[in-house]
């Protein structure tokens, strides 16, 4: 496949790692499919975004520090777009009073609403004080090479799921922690319930509750 190639819609992905490649064949298999592919070689050659100008649909599956800056380019070249952002959901202010003036439509997949863990923590989120979520990754301890922005990633979606269930939200206050390529832990406190909750991903080690 080319960096840069055209099929037959008004949809664009940018971003041809291993999960631009995944977003791209499941629109494919959805029926949307995408007119235009900017990969990261495209990038690092400088190559024009001017696409972005009669896109209607836009995935943004690029490394994480990239997010922002091409969100910001999507909306300063089409304010109708629709933009679906791959985690993490990592944008400042500045850009979110972007896409609220312009309302554009911004989204972001969050699979573990769907999942077991979620059903089982609705039942009895009632209870809780104190959450703590321990996560490895086998896989990841048998390779060596950390994917990118990886931890940001599982990170936004254990955060995600500890909201959803409680019905709270993050005291902005409250939040601490480290996010490394090996580790990556975060704790906060959930208004308005006064929850705590640490949640800790680890790649290296095996962590158990």
């Amino acid at each position: 496949m080319s960096d840069y190639m055209k099929i037959k819609s008004q949809n664009a992905i940018i971003g041809y790692g291993k999960h631009g490649k995944l977003l791209f064949d499941t629109s494919s298999r959805l029926g949307q499919e995408m007119e235009y592919v900017y990969s990261g070689e495209d990038a690092r050659r400088g190559k024009s975004l001017n696409f972005l100008s009669g896109t209607d649909k836009l995935i943004i599956a690029s490394p994480p520090k990239t997010h922002e800056y091409y969100v910001q380019k999507a909306i300063n070249y089409n304010n109708k777009i629709s933009i679906y952002l791959e985690k993490p959901f990592n944008l400042s202010q500045k850009t979110l009073n972007l896409i609220k003036a312009a309302k554009v439509v911004v989204m972001s997949g969050l699979w573990n609403r769907s999942s077991k863990m979620c059903e089982e923590l609705k039942k009895c989120s009632e209870k809780f004080s104190y959450i703590s979520i321990l996560h490895t990754h086998d896989w990841q301890i048998k390779s060596p090479c950390l994917h990118e922005g990886i931890g940001e990633r599982l990170l936004i979606h254990f955060i995600d799921l500890v909201t959803y269930t409680t019905k709270s939200i993050v005291n902005p206050d409250s939040i601490g922690g480290v996010i490394n390529q090996n580790t990556c832990s975060v704790w906060f406190y959930l208004l308005p319930k006064n929850i705590y909750c640490n949640i800790h991903l680890s790649y290296k080690e095996a962590y158990h509750s």
